[in-house]
């Protein structure tokens, strides 16, 4: 597999959990630039501030940020043959700092086992696969897609996402 299309699994992988747990982003791309080979391109909402609230609100954006992070290695280890590059990637680097809000450093690395462990059940279920790969499909054909045009065609590739939207 080239890495363009590598890449585009690891950034579908991102898109599809972000649709899931409703975490709002702008778009998804793989186009290329000095810092990366992808992106999903989010920010937080206004009231985000884990340095002034430690409450359950925080912890669950923090939560949904992580578990963002951490599936776009997810999605890659789904397609037969690609093996993990998470280790030192700016994806755990990230992971590890939201994270470091909520736990401190000895339950740290707990933590992000238990949200990877969360996101290899989400995008384990039935569908999700079909989704990330036609996401994957359209990144490699187009670059990029909006934040609106994924969740069209996520609800195209994976008719229950909707339902499945509901139980993460």
């Amino acid at each position: 597999m080239d890495e363009r299309r590598r890449t585009a699994y690891h950034e579908a992988g991102h898109a599809v959990m972000a649709c899931l747990v409703k975490l709002l982003f702008h778009k998804v791309s793989i186009m290329e630039d000095e810092d990366s080979l992808g992106r999903l391109l989010t920010s937080f909402p206004p009231w985000f501030d884990p340095d002034l609230d430690a409450d359950t609100r925080t912890r669950r954006m923090i939560e949904k940020y992580v578990i963002c992070c951490l599936a776009g290695d997810v999605a890659e280890r789904m397609v037969p043959g690609l093996q993990s590059r998470l280790e030192g990637s700016d994806d755990l680097h990230h992971a590890v700092d939201l994270a470091s809000y909520f736990a401190p450093a000895e339950e740290t690395g707990p933590f992000l086992d238990w949200l990877t462990a969360r996101a290899e059940r989400i995008l384990g279920v039935p569908g999700a696969s079909a989704a990330i790969t036609a996401l994957a499909d359209h990144l490699v054909e187009h670059g990029e897609i909006s934040s609106r045009r994924t969740r069209k065609l996520l609800r195209q590739a994976w008719p229950s996402s909707a339902a499945m939207v509901a139980q993460v």
